[in-house]
Formats: structure tokens, C-alpha cells, sequence
């Protein structure tokens, strides 16, 4: 087995041991452009979306506080918005709790991280995404759909 192999099992499999949603998401932003395509890809979104629909109503804050509450993305539709941010050109993602952050070169592009929901953050100089935030789903649900659009034109 080859040390990519392997190290994308490692990856997969980890997906299996995460108790509470933000775990999860921030797992797969943390590997999500490390992934071959092919069956490895298929492989790592299964494994992503099992767990996500496992944990979806656990979550878990930065301090480790826990509570229960429906997640207001999807699993497919949290990872339209990584790959959307992902095609962003000089940016970096993070997640920390229930937030989704963007740095890096973001002047360019503040105006799509607005449209897909994102909030700037002046005392923390990055872009935000709640992610259990209704508000902050229902605007990016709108900016996915036309994100989705575009990429099938």
C-alpha cells in the first residue's frame, strides 16, 4: 500500500471517530483539497456525509460546550460552500467551533464572500461563516444555488 493510500485511509477513517458536527466539518476542510479524485474521492465525500448525517444534531462550541440543534446546512451543501471558498484565489480556510474563517488575500473577492454569507470580521481581520447560524445558511443556501448554476453553464 502506498504512503498516499494509506494516509487517505487514515483520513477516511477518522470521519468514523468524530462524536460532534463541527469535528466533522472542520476534518474535511482541514483535508478536503488533500483527496485524489477518483474512487478515494468518492471514498472521503461518503465517509464525510455518514458522519455529518451521524453528528448533525451534536454540536460542540470552541470552549468544548456541547448542545444538541438541527444544523442548517446539509452535508452537500456545506461542502459546496468549501469548494466555492476553495476556488477563491489566495485564500486560506480554517474552522474553529462553528465557525468557518477565510484569510489570506480576501480583498479581491469580498464581494463573493459576501454574497455566499460571510461576515468580515475588522477586530479578528478574516472573513466568518456561522455555521449553525439560520440566517448565515439561508444566505449562503441562495448563493450556492447560483454558484451550482453557474458551474453547470
Amino acid at each position: 500500500m502506498s504512503k498516499s493510500k494509506k494516509n487517505t485511509n487514515a483520513i477516511i477513517t477518522r470521519f468514523f471517530e468524530l462524536n460532534d458536527c463541527e469535528a466533522v466539518k472542520a476534518h474535511f476542510v482541514a483535508n478536503y483539497p488533500a483527496i485524489p479524485e477518483g474512487d478515494e474521492l468518492a471514498n472521503f465525500y461518503s465517509a464525510y456525509e455518514s458522519a455529518y448525517r451521524r453528528t448533525a444534531s451534536k454540536h460542540a462550541t470552541v470552549g468544548g460546550k456541547t448542545y444538541s440543534g438541527k444544523s442548517p446546512l446539509t452535508a452537500k451543501e456545506f461542502a459546496t460552500l468549501v469548494a466555492a471558498t476553495d476556488c477563491l484565489d489566495g485564500v486560506q480556510m480554517s474552522m474553529a467551533g462553528q465557525m468557518l474563517y477565510v484569510k489570506g488575500n480576501t480583498k479581491s473577492v469580498k464581494d463573493r464572500l459576501k454574497a455566499m454569507g460571510y461576515w468580515y470580521s475588522g477586530q479578528q481581520k478574516c472573513w466568518y461563516f456561522k455555521t449553525v447560524n439560520a440566517d448565515f445558511a439561508k444566505t449562503a443556501k441562495k448563493a450556492l444555488k447560483q454558484y451550482a448554476t453557474a458551474l453547470a453553464d
